[in-house]
């Protein structure tokens, strides 16, 4: 497939955001359960004093305890939790859900646009280049 620089900067932010959709979706159409917060000590060597509070909330799947461990105090104890692999959990407020996503996205945008887009001067991909995608190696190749 031939792309030129513009399309070839279009094609890569749609397929991140596709692939970014899909995860956050597999989030949002997880499942929900309360769970119990529970504060305790644990030995660290990064603190004065050796010891860390952290907090860890636990959940019940199928009869089955798992946690989720935190260092800051969890503002909810409500958890979404992934349905084939119960273990990996998040507990349920905006930040756990959107913040991984948004960075994703925001550090992937940014550097795109560093290679992708035109300036003046030092430009990474020069202007008029095409970008061949393959599927032998090399699997990107930029024609000038």
């Amino acid at each position: 497939m031939i792309l030129s620089k513009l399309k070839a900067y279009l094609f890569f932010q749609f397929i991140l955001i596709a692939l970014l959709s899909l995860y956050q979706l597999t989030w949002l159409a997880s499942s929900k359960i309360k769970g119990n917060i529970n504060q305790h000590e644990v030995v660290s060597y990064v603190t004065t004093g050796g010891k860390a509070i952290v907090y860890d909330v636990e959940y019940y799947v199928d009869d089955e305890m798992y946690f989720v461990r935190e260092n800051i105090e969890p503002l909810t104890d409500e958890i979404r939790y992934n349905i084939l692999f119960p273990s990996f959990a998040i507990i349920n407020t905006f930040e756990n859900l959107w913040i991984p996503v948004i960075t994703i996205f925001s550090l992937f945008f940014i550097a795109t646009s560093i290679i992708f887009l035109p300036t003046k001067n030092n430009q990474i991909i020069p202007n008029g280049s095409s970008i061949v995608l393959t599927k032998a190696k090399p699997f990107i190749k930029i024609i000038s």
